[in-house]
């Protein structure tokens, strides 16, 4: 019988994660060992599991999380899932079914979210605003704002799409080092698109298997609003690597402006708490959250440059008066 190891990387969502620990123990039975990286800062309580290790890494990301499963992992196959995936038996059953079949390749099962998130999406004022920016919001409606045509219900088939979904997906451990496993200058978010590079580069292909549904138990970022502008500081982190510089992100001058908004970002989450849940309202809802987020987004910003130890070659006198100008009047 074919075994793997479940990897499941956490940081501070104790309830979602113990309904996750508990699925991922009882779907993996005796076929798979659990694996938990610690991303917080306080221990777990992983009460009768007796079958899980857990390693306490002190907050060095996510990419450090997952790379340190696999280096642990007793068994070859490796199964990541993120700390809101609930597995089942037949899940795993899958899995092992379709490694079988494609045992050099990666490979995502698709994920939906739960009835209950399905009808915040209804009824809430975030909620409705996650449906009207994300759609459907699931595995397939992410991949087919990419890809109009391709995509097969009934068969496992190959991605056309840069990137894959992290918070699921088995690959064996041979082929997850070959790659060189995850970039860990990316804490969070966006490190899927920079692995997938390497893994072409290497000759890992990426699948999909449309017929293994697993639940996105993300409960929490559909009734706090601050979880969706906080991750505002990941997208800094991702184009700041991928664009090679902060100021090819955003001029200087722009970054001024949201620094000044920053200071008075309180009226807007004074706003945004404060709208009663009717949908009439749903405007006015939606254009102060997404101010909220792009002042997070350029604050955080102003962060980096005001760490960046040296200016760029072009224009590096002027850069660096204009940076010294923007942290005296914002700080």
């Amino acid at each position: 019988m074919l075994q793997c190891s479940i990897i499941i990387p956490t940081k501070d969502r104790h309830e979602i994660f113990q309904r996750t620990l508990e699925a991922a123990v009882n779907a993996g039975k005796e076929n798979c060992e659990v694996i938990v990286i610690n991303e917080g800062q306080e221990d777990l309580d992983i009460g009768q599991f007796d079958r899980v290790r857990v390693y306490n890494t002190g907050g060095k990301g996510v990419s450090y999380a997952r790379n340190l499963g696999a280096k642990l992992a007793k068994y070859d196959l490796l199964i990541f899932i993120d700390n809101d995936i609930l597995l089942n038996a037949e899940n795993v059953r899958r899995i092992l079914e379709v490694h079988f079949s494609f045992p050099k390749a990666l490979v995502n099962p698709v994920w939906r979210h739960s009835d209950h998130i399905q009808n915040l999406k209804k009824t809430s004022l975030l909620g409705r605003f996650m449906l009207k920016y994300f759609h459907d919001d699931s595995f397939k409606s992410r991949y087919l704002s990419n890809n109009k045509c391709n995509w097969k219900e009934n068969e496992v088939f190959q991605s056309q799409n840069d990137g894959f979904a992290e918070c699921c997906f088995f690959i064996s451990r041979k082929e997850f080092l070959k790659a060189g496993g995850f970039n860990e200058d990316f804490k969070f978010g966006k490190e899927g698109l920079e692995f997938s590079e390497r893994l072409n580069t290497s000759g890992v292909k990426i699948f999909i298997d449309p017929q293994n549904v697993v639940i996105h138990n993300e409960i929490d970022r559909y009734v706090d609003y601050k979880l969706f502008v906080n991750r505002k500081k990941d997208d800094v982190d991702f184009y700041l690597h991928t664009e090679g510089g902060s100021e090819k992100v955003a001029p200087l001058i722009t970054v001024f402006v949201y620094s000044i908004l920053f200071r008075i970002r309180f009226i807007f989450e004074f706003l945004i708490s404060r709208i009663p849940n009717y949908k009439i309202l749903d405007p006015i809802y939606s254009k102060n959250l997404l101010i909220l987020s792009q002042i997070t987004f350029y604050s955080f910003l102003k962060e980096r440059r005001k760490n960046q130890k040296t200016c760029p070659e072009s224009d590096c006198k002027l850069q660096c008066i204009a940076l010294f100008i923007l942290n005296l009047v914002t700080d």
